[in-house]
């Protein structure tokens, strides 16, 4: 098995949250001599000054994503009673891109980050995603999905989504999480065997959770109500000798007073692309 990222590389991810305040400038830019080469390239390949704005939901602070200087990618929280913006996270490019960062309170956010890593038996480039909680001045980042373990019994490229924001107020978000059991682990009984994806209220702050969906394998996605309930489920079919993806997905819904779910649509990769919308959420 192929550890994902490495251990060294999630210490990375956490100790660039801390150091990019103090390492970081939002507002350089490039200097670009006035060839034509230079030119183009300052036409067409400069970066949105502003990427995913979010704000606190008492109205009060904005958060968002900016170039730095290089490929680097930064997060700035604003006061907009007091005009004072800081950096609080940051990417260095390349191998890492921080892609946004949204309030779950008025002092913590959830941020996204992306990446390419190399298989070293394979020399294969993979990609990856990593969702973090960190507090508006840079301290306490937390990893959000599933801790991962030396066990782990294949890659984990994703690990969690936000499915619900809730409030916002709280610091609290429902997560889908990937779950990877373990295997090779001896003498003991404490080994993991949940395997799939699940949804779970999580606290960004302390990492406590309480399960809404127990892992589920084949699950690919799921979609809440838009007040804490999950009332869709996307689930991506497999050859059951080969394991092999069919290419079909099947949609499943679940009306407001039932936890069954019930199909709502299968479509076989011959059929027109369907859009899932929770049109059935307040039935």
């Amino acid at each position: 098995m192929m550890p994902w990222p490495s251990r060294g590389e999630i210490m990375t991810l956490r100790c660039l949250l801390f150091a990019a305040a103090a390492s970081l400038s939002c507002v350089a830019q490039p200097a670009f001599a006035q060839d034509s080469l230079a030119a183009d390239a300052k036409a067409f390949g400069a970066r949105e000054a502003v990427l995913r704005p979010d704000l606190s939901a008492d109205g009060s602070s904005v958060v968002y994503v900016t170039p730095g200087q290089g490929r680097t990618s930064v997060a700035v929280v604003g006061n907009l009673d007091t005009g004072k913006f800081a950096q609080v996270a940051g990417s260095p490019g390349g191998k890492m891109t921080l892609r946004w960062c949204n309030f779950v309170s008025a002092s913590r956010a959830v941020c996204r980050i992306t990446g390419l890593n190399t298989d070293a038996s394979t020399e294969d480039i993979i990609g990856f995603s990593r969702l973090l909680a960190i507090n508006t001045d840079g301290t306490e980042p937390k990893q959000l999905g599933q801790s991962e373990s030396f066990y782990d019994a294949y890659l984990r490229q994703f690990d969690a989504a936000v499915v619900d924001w809730l409030d916002g107020t709280d610091g609290k978000v429902l997560l889908e999480r990937h779950y990877v059991p373990e295997e090779g682990k001896l003498g003991t009984r404490l080994v993991r065997q949940k395997q799939g994806l699940g949804v779970d209220i999580v606290d960004t702050k302390t990492l406590s959770s309480n399960p809404s969906e127990e892992p589920r394998d084949g699950a690919s996605s799921y979609m809440s109500d838009g007040q804490g309930h999950v009332r869709l489920m996307m689930t991506i079919d497999s050859s059951h000798t080969t394991g092999t993806l069919s290419g079909q997905a099947s949609y499943h819904y679940r009306t407001a007073n039932s936890r069954r779910w019930q199909l709502l649509r299968v479509v076989r990769p011959d059929q027109a692309r369907f859009s899932a919308a929770c049109d059935r959420c307040h039935d």
